[in-house]
């Protein structure tokens, strides 16, 4: 979304535009430079159209240069040398490369001072430009610069500014259009499948738009240029977002906290979720201090405001006729239901017996039912059960199955829990501080409490309905989340009490992306299928919530799962649907059978259709290659290991392959191997079916 200072005034651009197209002549620094165009710009009194951002250091090196990039904590810099809530400049005399890790915002201006790169970390510093890179708050600042747009740096005020005009505008839709041919001519020959006929149709197309918009810029028909430009930029996109390659067996989920009030709205609500193509719907079942269906359990009645509908029901039925799964999404330990508001003894309390934590920096105040209270886990369990026994849910999600973050609340020190504790080692919890001697113990016997309530829970719904899928979202620093959150979810995939692990990859930046994927991978190794949450919420560039979706498909991960309904319904869920979701997917965990089978077509087809006609492969390998696939075809019905060892051996016959292009090679080794995987996945966590 475009910032409102950057709206198009036909009388004041068009001096703009005349104004800046003079470049000082000598000045040896890039920046320099536009600091001097940009004072140009302030001495005529032109301010509109300008947004300026504070910048922090240029060039720093050391903890004088900018004490904000410095960790006082580890006596370092921060990579980068850039810190929170910060704005830097970088050029090349400070290296190649920013240096700069994945929490962050960069863009990249050339010579002229027009950006020409969006976004990333650790930036290729040009030669002769210079890169933009900010955090946190100024991130949030930097990012309603578009490409085109002219990034002067003023000295006096140790500013950045961000100038949009009549030229900027275009300019930067041909620079988009620019990547996408490249993007295009790349993904030809990198031999990828995706809507071809359409994304070329779509760049000819704006090729054609923005020859015009240039001609009415040089005539000074503002207007006209602008609207040429809105037409160009919008077929620009829909050829963005049709370049991307779609699984045909993949989780698409999707969380909903419902509140519909008639059969009408949840058929509405399911009707767009197939429009989005997702197969997969974490429907929240108490919120707000109530449940969303009539419960029998004492302090979870059903939201008044549903008037007695039945919406977790409702959604069931119509999901199910079609085609998608419905689970219970559930916050185990601070379930929003009043269960602990309204009954301090059931509550977790802290340090000083307060019975909630507050959250930084809002400071709300959240309950939480205590892991080492008997009788709030039997609510637990019961609630569960209610679910379990009177719906016919696919899946049940722990969520908040933890402790608060203890570097914000230190909590768990009710009575109970301190006299069960001290029975077993002796010591108060009061008198153990953070870090010391005991802690660990201390650390470790909640972190048990949690982990017998996973492994309680689970054993109770396998035996209720057995065929029932488990997941849990969990926070992405998984190394770090026992010592945190007391939450400890390779203890849960280890002992197969979760089927399906979804780490909480709320971020802005792709590349962090890939990040928490490789981790994930490591966590759930052979043990559980993996989706990675994406936060619409935080409502980041389109552009980078589907790139964060590819950038998931490619580390292996078997979906992606969306937070939330209505964030995925401003205009992500569109956008996923015209390229990345364009192909409706099978659920690997609710149909491991039909994903192998739909994934071995889809196979065959990119072979018939792209490969051999490409000159990728010839048509001997080929059939070679298709024979072994069906080989795989005709042992669905036996068991996964007789499956896997088909599959190993095709894996080894594409693997010594003869003249097929490496890239060619890679995508079906790849495709095998992620069938491979479902195999596995579906076997060690006995969802084979």
């Amino acid at each position: 979304m475009r910032s409102p200072k950057f709206k198009h005034l036909t009388s004041v651009f068009l001096a703009l535009f005349l104004l800046l197209s003079i470049t000082p002549a000598g000045a040896e620094n890039p920046a320099e430079a536009k600091s001097n165009s940009g004072n140009d710009s302030l001495r005529s009194g032109i301010q509109a159209n300008e947004v300026r951002i504070a910048y922090d250091a240029m060039n720093p090196r050391t903890k004088e240069d900018n004490p904000g990039g410095w960790d006082n904590a580890n006596n370092a810099p921060y990579p980068g040398f850039r810190g929170t809530d910060q704005l830097l400049i970088y050029t090349r005399e400070f290296g190649e490369r920013t240096g700069t890790n994945d929490w962050g915002y960069e863009v990249t201006a050339d010579n002229e001072g027009t950006i020409v790169s969006l976004g990333g970390n650790n930036s290729v510093i040009p030669d002769s430009g210079f890169v933009v890179s900010a955090h946190g708050t100024k991130a949030a600042q930097l990012r309603t610069a578009a490409l085109g747009t002219r990034a002067l740096v003023d000295h006096e005020k140790k500013e950045v500014v961000l100038i949009q005009s009549p030229e900027t505008c275009v300019r930067e839709a041909e620079l988009l259009l620019s990547e996408e041919q490249e993007r295009y001519e790349k993904a030809v020959k990198e031999f990828q499948d995706f809507d071809r006929i359409s994304v070329r149709k779509n760049i000819e197309k704006a090729e054609t738009l923005l020859k015009k918009a240039r001609t009415a810029l040089s005539h000074g028909h503002i207007g006209d240029m602008e609207k040429l430009i809105v037409q160009s930029k919008n077929v620009i996109d829909q050829a963005h977002f049709a370049n991307y390659e779609s699984k045909s067996a993949e989780v698409r989920g999707v969380w909903i906290r419902p509140k519909e009030k008639s059969l009408a709205e949840v058929k509405n609500h399911i009707a767009r979720l197939r429009k989005y193509r997702i197969n997969t719907i974490f429907l929240e079942t108490h919120y707000n201090e109530h449940s969303v269906y009539p419960s029998e359990i004492e302090g979870q009645e059903m939201n008044p405001t549903f008037n007695g509908f039945d919406v977790l029901g409702a959604y069931i039925d119509v999901a199910h006729r079609e085609g998608m799964s419905v689970h219970a999404w559930t916050k185990v330990f601070m379930p929003e239901n009043g269960l602990a508001k309204n009954n301090p003894d059931l509550a977790m309390t802290q340090r000083d017996g307060t019975p909630y934590e507050v959250t930084p920096p809002a400071g709300v105040a959240f309950y939480w039912l205590s892991p080492a209270n008997p009788r709030a886990r039997d609510l637990i369990r019961r609630t569960y059960a209610e679910l379990a026994d009177n719906y016919d849910l696919d899946g049940y999600q722990y969520d908040y199955i933890r402790y608060p973050d203890n570097r914000y609340n230190d909590m768990g020190y009710e009575p109970i829990a301190r006299e069960e504790f001290q029975a077993e080692y002796g010591i108060d919890p009061l008198d153990i501080k953070m870090g010391s001697e005991h802690w660990e113990e201390w650390r470790q016997f909640r972190e048990n409490l949690v982990n017998s309530m996973v492994q309680e829970l689970t054993g109770m719904l396998h035996g209720i309905n057995p065929d029932a899928i488990i997941s849990t979202s969990v926070a992405p620093d998984f190394p770090n989340t026992p010592q945190t959150h007391m939450q400890n979810p390779k203890n849960w995939v280890q002992n197969g009490y979760i089927d399906l692990l979804l780490p909480m990859a709320y971020v802005e930046n792709p590349g962090a992306i890939k990040t928490i994927c490789d981790n994930s991978a490591g966590l759930a190794g052979e043990q559980s299928f993996r989706a990675t949450g994406l936060g619409e919420f935080m409502k980041i560039r389109d552009r980078d919530l589907v790139e964060q979706a590819f950038v998931s498909s490619q580390s292996g991960a078997e979906g992606t799962a969306h937070f939330e309904f209505e964030a995925l319904s401003l205009g992500y869920g569109d956008k996923l649907a015209q390229g990345i979701y364009r192909k409706g997917a099978v659920s690997p965990v609710e149909h491991p059978k039909e994903s192998v089978r739909v994934s071995i077509a889809d196979l065959e087809r990119k072979i018939d259709t792209i490969y051999v006609p490409e000159k990728g492969m010839q048509k001997g390998q080929a059939q070679k290659i298709k024979a072994a696939l069906n080989q795989i075809v005709k042992k669905l019905n036996d068991r996964p290991e007789k499956i896997m060892d088909k599959t190993d051996k095709t894996l080894n016959k594409i693997k010594t392959i003869k003249h097929t292009d490496p890239m060619v090679r890679d995508h079906l080794l790849d495709d095998v191997t992620y069938i491979r995987n479902i195999l596995v996945h579906s076997n060690n966590t006995g969802l084979w079916k």
